[in-house]
């Protein structure tokens, strides 16, 4: 994903280059890359907020001996899926 993210910023920076006042498909597919690379960067958080949680349940005994307070694991999950409620949006 963040190989994608620099890969989309590049383009958009070569498109933004070519633009001048009159041509609005230029100034359209610009728009769209904003919003991908936007998307991009919430997927991104999205597998930054769930990467915690699922070393912790991946521990051996994760259940008796946790390696995260609940807690924090509640709030890395809760946060993951209000990213996603607003990615889907």
């Amino acid at each position: 994903s963040i190989l994608k993210n620099r890969e989309l910023l590049r383009k958009r920076q070569q498109k933004s280059l070519l633009l001048t006042d009159d041509d609005d498909d230029s100034h359209q597919v610009v728009k769209e890359m904003d919003k991908a690379i936007a998307m991009n960067r919430l997927q991104i958080a999205r597998c930054a907020l769930f990467t915690l949680p699922a070393i912790s349940w991946s521990l051996p005994n994760w259940e008796r001996d946790p390696w995260l307070p609940e807690s924090f694991v509640n709030s890395m999950m809760w946060g993951e899926s209000i990213t996603c409620l607003y990615q889907s949006i």
